[in-house]
């Protein structure tokens, strides 16, 4: 799926930026600058999860765009993880993009344009 995703980025002319882990993504935060990051909600042990609340519950981090990739139906997960969607300070806040898995490659591009449309100026990196 990073394969995937990098080489769809790389057409799309973003600079991806790849982790492996969750320590290792969040030193890339700090030295890359990310406009947004997609996080793959399905990675081993729920380090995707615990990547989502860590970044969303820090200060620093917290209004940085994310993307959710997985399987399960988006009303269904964010319920399953006590992520905010209708009731504002209820859980975590909802990600400002989610998509389901198999990933369609124009979706993809479609949701980090519409995102990164109102972000300030800066590099066209995603993590």
């Amino acid at each position: 799926m990073q394969v995937f995703i990098s080489t769809v980025l790389k057409e799309a002319l973003f600079t991806p930026v790849t982790a492996e882990h969750i320590d290792d993504a969040l030193e890339k935060i700090i030295t890359q600058n990310p406009l947004l990051i997609i996080i793959d909600m399905m990675m081993p042990k729920e380090q995707g999860v615990k990547m989502y609340r860590q970044i969303k519950t820090h200060e620093k981090f917290k209004n940085l765009p994310v993307i959710m990739l997985s399987t399960l139906a988006k009303e269904a997960f964010f319920q399953f993880q006590h992520i905010e969607y209708t009731l504002p300070h209820q859980g975590l806040p909802k990600p400002e993009g989610y998509l389901s898995k198999p990933l369609e490659t124009e979706e993809l591009i479609y949701t980090i344009r519409k995102i990164i449309k109102n972000q300030p100026e800066r590099k066209t990196k995603c993590l």
